[in-house]
């Protein structure tokens, strides 16, 4: 009760990385006029030029089929949807390596280990800093989170030129357009999410036209398009204070 009335009455400007989140803002009171959409941002033209090494680090063949995930390893995150989805697609495709990246609770790796037959085909990177690092290094990014305010990782692997999949949920289903810069999977169903998997390994060509979306669409998300929101936020808060 205590915080929706701060964020009713106190703050002149409350800002919102995505329209989920203000959607949430909208709904506990307060005044559309006082939201101001900040977006989240990534240095683009940085990641786009990462040089990926993990699969030398790891010793994956430059031909071998790569699935992973990165992200903080827990189950909002969609670790076990993903565990799941990817136990489908071994059945396809034994050979493909699983990748789960990301920092993980020894509970939580044991768990989804024990779901595979052939441990030997499935990694766990460990904490890492280099997400785009790991990520280029997949032939298809999985991100099976259940909610977030936006999704810093999912920018990110959207400049990797990797096709991805999420679940039908804003605001990932908002970044990755169904069939337009990746896939949409039905919302917490894992089986639907290897379906989609498996439709970016069998169609390379439109796998590859869906990444080059993500890559031109997320430049809407990178260091300028923070800086002229800044710019626009001072500018608005300079003419509220004139009126006072």
């Amino acid at each position: 009760m205590l915080l929706k009335l701060l964020h009713k009455f106190l703050f002149d400007k409350i800002l919102y990385i995505s329209e989920s989140v203000k959607q949430i803002l909208l709904n506990i009171g307060v005044c559309e006029n006082r939201c101001f959409y900040l977006t989240s941002c990534v240095d683009t033209q940085k990641l786009m030029q990462t040089q990926s090494s993990f699969r030398e680090e790891f010793g994956i063949a430059k031909d071998a089929l790569v699935i992973g995930t990165f992200t903080s390893l827990y189950p909002k995150k969609g670790v076990f949807d993903f565990a799941n989805a990817a136990k489908e697609v071994l059945k396809v495709y034994p050979e493909a390596i699983i990748v789960f990246g990301g920092k993980i609770s020894e509970g939580i790796k044991e768990a989804i280990a024990k779901e595979f037959e052939s441990q030997s085909k499935v990694i766990f990177t460990g904490f890492r800093e280099d997400a785009l690092n790991v990520i280029k290094a997949f032939d298809v990014y999985v991100f099976a989170s259940h909610t977030e305010g936006l999704g810093t990782v999912l920018l990110e692997a959207m400049c990797s030129g990797v096709p991805i999949v999420v679940y039908d949920q804003p605001p990932m289903s908002v970044l990755i357009e169904h069939k337009q810069r990746g896939l949409c999977a039905k919302y917490l169903d894992s089986t639907d999410l290897s379906r989609q998997i498996l439709c970016l390994i069998k169609d390379k060509n439109a796998g590859e036209a869906y990444a080059q979306n993500a890559l031109n669409y997320v430049k809407n998300f990178d260091d300028c398009a923070l800086k002229s929101a800044l710019m626009e936020l001072i500018k608005q808060t300079e003419q509220h204070l004139k009126g006072i």
